[in-house]
């Protein structure tokens, strides 16, 4: 896996994350501490060199953990698992423990 590529990983989900909040870019660059232009800087260049300092503070304001944030999905999974993962790494606190509580009730008792 390339830097470009896992950047471009990254930001994807920096905006999928933004968008499931309903927020703006204005409003992310105001709780992240980081410029607006370096918001749109990221959607139109990722593959530029990006500060890790701004990257952390992007996921704390959208609750997103470093983990969260820079984890890779398995190339083995299927799209509609992919797209699971993504989704289920880009939701709010809130709705993982939903979707936790949820999935619960499909697992078998050990």
């Amino acid at each position: 896996m390339t830097k470009k590529t896992v950047i471009l990983e990254v930001v994807n989900r920096i905006e999928l994350a933004r968008t499931l909040r309903h927020m703006t870019y204005y409003e992310l660059a105001k709780k992240a501490q980081v410029s607006i232009s370096t918001l749109y800087r990221w959607q139109k260049h990722p593959s530029m060199n990006i500060s890790l300092v701004h990257l952390i503070r992007v996921g704390q304001a959208l609750e997103l953990t470093p983990f969260e944030l820079f984890f890779h999905i398995p190339d083995e999974l299927t799209p509609n698992e992919k797209k699971f993962v993504e989704l289920y790494i880009a939701a709010t606190p809130e709705c993982k423990q939903r979707i936790e509580k949820e999935i619960k009730h499909y697992l078998p008792e050990a």
